[in-house]
């Protein structure tokens, strides 16, 4: 965490709780803008998620979000992965990154997958610096030509 923020700090939270639901929502609301309503494959629920992550500032203000869920028998996949707008290019999406890494050897995944798209640049920018490899997409993204898939062995 040598980039991050001064007293970043990451910590569980539970699906429903209030600041992981505001987070989520302005995540929603960010894609919306990049790619208009609709959205491929199903939302994750409370019951799909092994882990939902949050970063906190110093003062506890909330930073970012992000979350697991079962992939296959050895990995775990990331979804809900999101830092509001002030708080980028200060560290926290790495920190984020590498406590989902964390906690997903903790769990025993041998790897991560993710699916991102076209519109988000900056956020494959940031998964191939930090060592995540493109992979054929996926389910339910086989055929969105919007989308980006990538893997990372743990």
């Amino acid at each position: 965490m040598t980039d991050a923020a001064p007293g970043l700090r990451i910590t569980t939270l539970p699906y429903a709780d209030a600041t992981a639901l505001e987070l989520r929502g302005e995540l929603l609301a960010d894609l919306g803008e990049r790619y208009g309503a609709g959205e491929e494959g199903a939302r994750p629920g409370p019951d799909d998620l092994v882990a939902s992550l949050v970063a906190w500032d110093a003062g506890g203000g909330a930073l970012g979000i992000a979350a697991l869920r079962a992939f296959d028998a050895r990995t775990l996949e990331i979804k809900r992965m999101y830092v509001r707008p002030p708080a980028r290019r200060r560290g926290v999406a790495v920190a984020l990154l590498r406590a989902l890494e964390d906690e997903a050897r903790r769990l025993g995944a041998q790897r991560i997958v993710l699916e991102t798209g076209i519109a988000q640049p900056e956020a494959m920018a940031l998964y191939e610096r930090c060592g995540y490899l493109p992979i054929p997409r996926y389910p339910p993204y086989t055929d969105s030509p919007r989308s980006r898939c990538y893997e990372r062995a743990l």
